[in-house]
């Protein structure tokens, strides 16, 4: 604890979280802030600077590109100029004599000569109208190289002029040429012969000229396909590729101009492009950006260390003058704020003789820490009430958990203790309803003592299963269920109190519900029964029908309309309330909580219920839960189970300490066949079963001298067979963690009071099934 100079204390607390430190200390220091205010300061100029460069080389680019645009429009003009000598040239041949009426061996002679006169002329020849050729430039051309299905020769065919090619690779000469066409009449005007010659573009003109312009790295030939058939400088490789798809793709739009992009071989050109007047072809010419850039560049890198030098030199001057302005000022009043942060309240800042803000700050935190000072003394005063508080708060939680265990332990003993007369009630009851000697008004009185028993254990289960679920012990255990099959099985249930009652009943399943669902089977089953028998009970004429169909979200809803009296607004509030009954109910039979633990199971399980009703118009409650698909699993019991055979009749061992419980047991076992000792407590079933042998041995819970826990425990450590029978809990300690400490004793099942022979039956035949292989493998 540290005092400042007015005896007020105060505990330095721990770092806040979120405190900077390390690294990110030094990222908030007033160096750094200076140095980012100084950077701020020169930004403006450095990204004025930045763009005007940038605006250079995108204008230096530009001018380039145009030049490359003139460039090959020129070259292109005089590609054009000579293929308008060379149709001059085939036109003035067209006129010889030899050419246009001489034999083969007349123009045979004349075209040799003439072939090698020009390098630009190829496959020079004299050609019929079919295509077959008179004479050419080669006499060993083959007869069969006819130019019929050449789209050019029929196109001069048809005008009777002039006609040049796109451009093609020749057939004899694989070089890249345009086909010129030169018609030969007769005096009627019909096309008598034809003259062909072969063009190559590359080599029209003067043989001394460079291949690629002036200006231009790299010229290309492509035809109207857009396909390379020539490269300059030679690129072997880019012959037959396409300029479409590329950076050349609008060079194939018919006009003149230029792009930016990606090469053929890869890496950024320019290029400029225009089409070959008289030919589809188009000539391209590019140049690489950075020999164009390359002064440009030299330039701005001496701009960038000037403008670097420049700011580093301002930065030095900002640090410099603000360690001595605004730093050292600051240390002195962060070691104050430092000071009254630990606890010393008497500290105070000081900045020396600088004013202005650092000044204002420092009077504002010296303020602060005088008012700290004064309502230290509160702070305590508020700290030792809230302790008062929190130890008030601690002593009620405390309470109210007992209070709910106390609840709990009060509802499991009311269970225990309800269920162990009605075991003499309802036991007696079976017995006396088995007895064929019974007049029928005897019989009706058994049979309503039995009815009454089983109603007033359901509100026992209810008051367990509420007990349960306000405690948070109820679990869900979802596995794969066939939801026809719970419907099923509740409709089972429900449909003999429907048609005892006149009632109508149905069942509507609507398509698209998956068949195969992962829930809580029992859970689901309860949830729906509730709902069922509900309708049932108020419903005095019509029908009760249960519909399930698939909802919103993946959920699948389930709806039980009725025809009863219905309900009004009040009413409906009072619905889903604990021992909560409506007037009109009040001659019915009930607990009041059917509804209630329906909602709160509903709830469980992560869905929604609700209710529609009018007076009068009957009533529809709704369920929707979020039941997922799965696939097929194993189909699981869900309706009440027949008495399962045991075969032959057993010598048993019973521990009981109430009489009239050993009594109602020994009789309904005796009824089924069986022979029965009976023991008082736990020391003499643990003494019987370890004397003698027995087929099962039936163990009450609570008993004195010993309970059957131990007594399951004391018999399941004995060696031999006698260690191993099997041993069955007959207890009115019936919830879910009195049934699991059953089986942690080492007992194989658990029956629950009120006892009912045929549940007595099965849980027999259960065990003993599993026992039998045991003792055969001995």
């Amino acid at each position: 604890m540290i005092c400042g100079e007015k005896a007020s204390c105060v505990r330095p607390g721990p770092p806040l979280q979120g405190q900077p430190s390390g690294w990110t200390r030094h990222l908030g220091g007033w160096r750094l802030r200076l140095l980012v205010l100084v950077l701020l300061a020169i930004l403006p100029s450095a990204v004025l600077t930045i763009w005007e460069q940038h605006r250079t080389v995108e204008a230096r680019l530009a001018d380039a590109a145009g030049d490359l645009a003139t460039l090959a429009s020129n070259t292109a003009r005089e590609q054009a100029a000579l293929i308008g000598h060379a149709q001059t040239f085939l036109a003035a041949i067209a006129r010889l004599p030899a050419l246009s009426d001489g034999a083969q061996d007349d123009c045979q002679p004349v075209l040799a000569n003439l072939g090698g006169s020009a390098a630009w002329r190829h496959s020079l020849g004299v050609y019929a109208p079919d295509g077959q050729p008179i004479c050419t430039d080669q006499p060993g051309l083959p007869s069969r190289i006819g130019l019929a299905d050449q789209a050019w020769f029929r196109t001069a065919l048809a005008s009777g002029r002039f006609v040049l090619s796109d451009l093609v690779i020749g057939r004899l000469v694989p070089l890249p040429m345009v086909m010129a066409v030169q018609p030969i009449l007769d005096v009627d005007g019909a096309i008598h012969r034809l003259v062909v010659a072969g063009i190559d573009i590359a080599q029209l003109g003067d043989l001394t000229r460079p291949q690629v312009p002036a200006g231009a790295e790299v010229m290309l030939l492509a035809d109207a396909a857009g396909t390379v058939v020539a490269r300059y400088p030679a690129a072997p490789d880019m012959v037959g590729r396409s300029l479409h798809g590329t950076g050349l793709a609008p060079a194939m739009q018919g006009e003149p101009g230029h792009a930016r992009g990606t090469g053929l071989l890869g890496g950024e050109r320019i290029f400029g492009f225009a089409p070959i007047p008289g030919t589809r072809a188009v000539l391209v010419v590019g140049r690489d950006p950075a020999g164009i850039l390359a002064s440009v560049r030299a330039l701005q890198r001496q701009v960038l260390l000037l403008a670097g030098g420049a700011a580093l030199l301002a930065v030095l001057l900002a640090l410099a003058a603000g360690h001595w302005m605004v730093l050292r000022p600051m240390a002195r009043f962060a070691d104050a704020v430092r000071q009254i942060a630990q606890g010393n309240l008497g500290a105070r800042a000081r900045t020396g003789r600088l004013g202005g803000e650092l000044g204002a700050l420092a009077r504002e935190v010296n303020g602060m820490a005088a008012r700290l000072a004064e309502h230290q003394a509160a702070l305590e005063a508020k700290h030792r009430e809230m302790a008062r508080l929190a130890t008030a708060l601690t002593a009620a939680r405390d309470t109210a958990e007992a209070a709910s265990a106390a609840k709990t332990r009060f509802v499991g003993m009311l269970s225990h203790e309800l269920r162990t007369p009605l075991n003499g009630i309802f036991g007696h009851a079976q017995l006396l309803v088995a007895d064929p000697s019974l007049t029928p008004m005897q019989r009706r009185c058994a049979e309503q003592i039995t009815a009454s028993g089983e109603h007033l254990m359901s509100m026992v289960r209810e008051l367990l299963d509420l007990a349960a679920i306000e405690a948070g012990k109820v679990a869900l255990a979802p596995v794969p269920v066939r939801l026809a099959g719970v419907v099923e099985a509740c409709a089972a249930l429900i449909h003999p109190a429907a048609s005892g009652k006149g009632l109508g009943f149905g069942v509507e399943l609507a398509p698209g519900v998956p068949a195969w669902v992962a829930a809580d089977a029992l859970r689901l089953r309860q949830v729906l029964l509730n709902l069922l028998a509900n309708a049932v009970k108020f419903t005095l004429r019509g029908e009760v029908v249960l519909r399930i169909q698939s909802s919103s979200e993946g959920r699948t809803r389930f709806e039980v309309s009725d025809t009863g009296p219905g309900m009004d607004e009040a009413e409906r509030g009072l619905l889903f309330q604990e021992f909560m009954r409506l007037p009109g109910a009040a001659q019915s039979e009930g607990s009041g909580l059917g509804l209630a633990i329906t909602a709160r199971l509903v709830a469980l399980m992560g869905g929604t219920i609700g209710v529609e009703s009018d007076l009068g118009r009957g009533s529809l409650f709704w369920v929707e839960l979020p039941l997922p698909a799965t696939p097929a699993g194993e189909e699981l019991e869900t309706g009440p189970r027949p008495i399962l055979p045991l075969g032959q009749p057993l010598r048993l061992l019973l521990a009981d300490d109430v009489l009239v419980n050993r009594e109602v047991a020994r009789a309904l076992l005796n009824g089924a066949g069986h022979t029965v000792e009976v023991v008082p407590d736990g020391a003499q079933a643990v003494d019987a079963a370890l004397a003698e042998d027995w087929d099962a041995v039936l163990l009450d819970v609570h008993m004195p001298v010993m309970d059957g826990l131990t007594a399951a425990s004391r018999i399941r450590a004995a060696p031999g067979r006698r260690g191993r029978v099997p041993i069955l809990a007959v207890t009115a300690s019936a919830t879910p963690a009195e049934v699991a400490a059953c089986l942690t004793a080492g007992m194989d099942a658990h029956v629950e009071k009120p006892l009912r022979a045929w549940e007595l039956q099965n849980a027999l035949a259960a065990i003993l099934a599993r026992a039998i292989p045991a003792v055969a493998a001995e």
